[in-house]
């Protein structure tokens, strides 16, 4: 799930379109993962991505990262 996650987030940035991400991934991933009760794994996970992402692309991930930061923020909904 995590590579299909980062693949929407980078689609997202460059098409600049959040309402697709939003609509393909970040409610669909909200739903199941609070549903078996890995919000928390999620938020760690995605947080750890950030950072992986930005050794990787450096100031370039800004807006990958955006879209992930996405994730975790709606993980506490």
């Amino acid at each position: 799930m995590k590579t299909l996650v980062l693949r929407y987030a980078a689609m997202a940035y460059l098409n600049d379109d959040e309402e697709v991400f939003t609509e393909k991934v970040m409610y669909w991933m909200r739903t199941v993962v609070q549903s078996m009760g890995f919000a928390d794994v999620a938020k760690y996970t995605y947080t750890n991505m950030q950072e992986a992402v930005s050794d990787v692309l450096g100031d370039d991930a800004a807006g990958i990262n955006k879209y992930l930061q996405m994730i975790v923020e709606v993980m506490d909904e």
